[in-house]
């Protein structure tokens, strides 16, 4: 009481553990997340490992069915060898595509989980906030009407400052 304050000072603070370990919790959620959206992180590598498989499996199936092509013109295989041929590196390629659709698709969750999860952590911030209380102009606190240790709720009045708001 009879203190000077300014706008923006902190007046009082509110304890309660809650809103920092809410704040702590997102903040392992928003870092955990946030590795992920990383290539070599294991979800993102293993897909990358499949692609590099696949195109190994494209090009060896291609090479293939181009041999099987040359032999087919001197009728050294039959025309349904080449076919199984062909449709093998269909398949190949095929597989290919839906693997690195699978990759994008992936990545592209795993960045939107990171997004919402830092958005998770600034509201836990903003949360933090609510538990300090500031003064919004200047003037001299005439009342303080709650003292350390007192539970406080939403809505009781705190102290009152020289222009007559009360906190």
């Amino acid at each position: 009481e009879g203190k000077m304050v300014h706008t923006g000072d902190l007046l009082f603070t509110i304890k309660s553990d809650a809103p920092e370990n809410q704040l702590r919790e997102s903040q392992i959620v928003y870092d955990d997340a946030a590795r992920n959206t990383n290539p070599s992180a294991p979800q993102l590598s293993q897909i990358h490992i499949q692609i590099s498989y696949a195109k190994e499996k494209v090009d060896f199936d291609k090479k293939n069915l181009d041999r099987y092509k040359t032999l087919r013109v001197t009728n050294a295989v039959s025309e349904m060898d080449l076919e199984e041929k062909e449709i093998s590196y269909k398949n190949s390629l095929s597989n290919l595509k839906a693997l690195e659709r699978s990759y994008k698709q992936t990545a592209d969750e795993l960045r939107l989980n990171a997004r919402k999860s830092k958005s998770q952590v600034m509201d836990q911030l903003i949360n933090k906030g609510y538990f300090s209380i500031k003064a919004d102009k200047d003037g001299t606190v005439l009342n303080v009407f709650k003292k350390k240790g007192e539970l406080v709720k939403t809505g009781d009045r705190i102290a009152q400052i020289a222009s007559g708001e009360t906190y």
